[in-house]
């Protein structure tokens, strides 16, 4: 009888168990639902402001370590100052290291601080200088050639990705991590951005559909884009460590009690 008991509520137990990774490994997580009237929490917050002159919202700032790509559209076979002898109409630019110091070292400038400037305010400032006494009326486009994100958490792949676009949304860059995987919170995406001393850091909740039209999505260079994982998954997670070390603490025991008794 006692031993029908134990059988039966260890089966029980098993089946529990299995139902539970079965709901998890099949249940699909849904986004971008229709604002629910009941719900008054935002879809994006920003948690911490970080440097209020670090990041302009939709403009790209200029960081030590960036690689500029220079153009002067008002002359594109004279670029910064250089007759190239390239056939009307064509195309070529120059690339530049933005240097610890937020310096640029420029044709004819020597060097001048563009680190710090969004690329509107790098691209006055260029054209101003130039017109003094190099160019006429020059139209110079500014780029940075070395955009990335670093991703990190829950999502299909990890790690840096570039971005080809100044204007790349979040969604882009998930879709290029191969989207969340069934362990991530999508009520739990965080933004860190700036200076990692004193970040900006958003939270966004990719549940609600409302958050596609926060402007503070459109990433910026060196942004860390981070899935949290869902309250299932890391209770999951520390069963099966503490399992883990029971097993070993277990196994241990048991190898000290086979050589003990060999032993006498």
């Amino acid at each position: 009888m006692f031993l029908n008991f134990y059988f039966s509520s260890r089966l029980l137990c098993l089946l529990t168990v299995v139902l539970i990774f079965s709901s998890c490994s099949t249940k699909r997580t849904t986004l971008f639902n229709l604002e629910d009237k009941n719900d008054k929490k935002p879809a994006v917050t920003v948690l911490e402001k970080g440097n209020k002159n670090s990041v302009e919202i939709l403009n790209q700032t200029i960081l030590p370590g960036d690689i500029l790509s220079l153009r002067n559209l008002q002359n594109e076979t004279q670029i910064l100052g250089y007759n190239a002898g390239l056939a009307s109409g064509a195309s070529t630019s120059s690339d530049y290291i933005v240097e610890q110091d937020s310096m640029v070292a420029l044709p004819f400038l020597n060097r001048v601080k563009l680190g710090g400037l969004s690329i509107p305010d790098a691209e006055r400032f260029l054209n101003a200088e130039y017109s003094k006494t190099l160019l006429k009326n020059p139209i110079i486009k500014v780029k940075i050639t070395s955009l990335k994100v670093t991703v990190l958490g829950e999502f299909g792949r990890v790690g840096n990705l570039p971005i080809s676009s100044d204007k790349t949304y979040l969604t882009d860059i998930i879709a290029d991590a191969g989207g969340l995987n069934i362990r991530a919170n999508p009520k739990n995406i965080r933004i860190i951005r700036g200076d990692l001393k004193n970040p900006k850091v958003i939270s966004v909740n990719l549940k609600k559909l409302k958050a596609l039209s926060n402007d503070n999505l459109y990433l910026h260079n060196n942004d860390i884009i981070y899935a949290d994982t869902k309250n299932t998954y890391k209770f999951l997670d520390q069963i099966t460590s503490t399992r883990n070390i029971i097993g070993i603490v277990v196994t241990t025991i048991s190898a000290y009690l086979l050589i003990d008794r060999l032993t006498r």
